[in-house]
C-alpha cells in the first residue's frame, strides 16, 4: 500500500526499538558542524573533493557542472529519528538538511528519491527538493524488512532480511499496486545490489562474487563477473565499480569492471555510488564526498 502523508514518527511505530524516517513539521535540529558552502577542490589521484569534512554519501546524482545530489550525514547531531540525516548538496548552493532519517537511499530518474529507515520500512519522495514534501511509504512483502534499496531510471529493487542461498532475498517493485502482490521475488540471494540506467541489476553475494541480471528481468539467469573479493557495488552509465576488502588510503580499495576483468581505481572508500553519467562518487573514512575522473 502507498501512503501519502506528512508522517508523524509515532504514528508508524509498532513497538520496535527503531524509529521511522519521516518528514515532520519542517523543523530541524542544528548540525554539529557548520554546513558547507564551499566549491569543489581538486584532490590527488584524479579525485575531486566535493564537500569536506562531515559527510558520508549514500547516493549522489549529478550533472556535469554544477553538480547536485543527496547523501546521508553520519556527523549530524542530534541523530535524527529513523537513521542518519538526509542532506541535499550542490556545488553552487548551501546544503539542506531534510527532516527525518534513513540508513540507505537511491534515486529513480532525476527526482524520485527512495530510502530505507532503521525500522526496515521503505519510503518514496517524488519531489525531494523541498523539506515540506511528504514521503510515501511503500508496503513491502509481509514478514520482511528492507535492508537496501536500488533504483534506476525505471525500476526499484529492495534487498530484505530474508536469508536465502547467496545472501538475502531480492524483490522488484512493479511500480504500482498494494501489499505483497506489488513485488516480484527474484531467484538467488545477494548482500549488496545496485541498478544501472539500462535496468541491469548488479549484485554481490556472501562469497564476494559479482553478478549481473541482464535487463533486470526477474526470470533471467544471473551472469557471473569473475571476482571473489567484492564487499559493495555501484553501477551507472554502463559502468560498474566495487569496493574490496583490501585496505587503502581513505578506506578500502576499489576496482572497475572493464568488460572482461577488474581494473584498480586509485584511493580508498567506505561507500560508493555512480551517477547517471557513469561518474564514481565515494565517501571515505574522513567523511569526505569525492568524485573520480579517469
Amino acid at each position: 500500500m502507498i501512503k501519502t502523508q506528512k508522517i508523524i514518527p509515532a504514528a508508524l511505530i509498532t513497538g520496535a526499538v527503531f524509529l521511522v524516517g519521516c518528514i515532520n513539521d519542517g523543523s530541524e535540529s542544528k548540525p554539529a558542524k557548520n554546513e558547507l558552502t564551499t566549491a569543489a577542490v581538486v584532490a590527488s589521484n584524479n579525485w575531486t573533493v566535493a564537500f569536506s569534512p562531515g559527510f558520508l554519501p549514500a547516493f549522489a546524482n549529478t550533472g556535469s557542472n554544477p553538480f547536485w545530489g543527496w547523501a546521508l550525514d553520519k556527523t549530524y547531531s542530534p541523530k535524527p529519528q529513523g537513521g542518519w540525516a538526509i542532506r541535499r548538496f550542490s556545488s553552487t548552493t548551501s546544503s539542506i538538511v531534510f527532516p527525518g532519517g534513513l540508513v540507505d537511499l537511491d534515486i529513480r530518474g532525476s527526482n524520485q528519491l527512495f530510502g530505507v529507515n532503521e525500522n526496515g520500512s521503505v519510503f518514496w519522495n517524488d519531489y525531494p527538493y523541498s523539506v515540506t514534501t511528504p514521503w510515501k511509504e511503500l508496503t513491502i512483502p509481509t514478514t520482511t524488512l528492507a535492508l537496501r534499496v536500488a533504483a534506476g531510471n525505471d525500476d526499484v529493487w529492495i534487498l530484505t532480511n530474508e536469508t536465502v542461498a547467496g545472501g538475502n532475498k531480492l524483490y522488484k517493485w512493479k511500480g504500482t499496486g498494494l501489499g505483497s502482490d506489488s513485488w516480484i521475488p527474484v531467484a538467488g540471494g545477494m548482500k549488496e545490489i545496485d541498478v544501472d540506467n539500462n535496468k541491469d541489476l548488479w549484485g554481490v553475494n556472501d562469497q564476494g562474487y559479482v553478478f549481473r541480471l541482464p535487463g533486470g528481468n526477474p526470470t533471467a539467469s544471473w551472469d557471473l563477473k569473475p571476482f571473489a573479493d567484492a564487499k559493495d557495488i555501484a553501477v551507472g552509465g554502463g559502468k560498474a565499480f566495487v569496493i574490496t576488502s583490501s585496505p587503502a588510503t581513505g578506506g578500502k580499495a576499489m576496482k572497475k569492471w572493464n568488460g572482461t576483468g577488474w581494473t584498480d581505481i586509485p584511493g580508498g572508500a567506505v561507500n560508493i555510488q555512480v551517477d547517471g553519467g557513469g561518474r564514481l562518487w565515494s565517501g571515505n573514512d574522513q567523511n569526505q564526498i569525492s568524485y573520480y575522473t579517469p
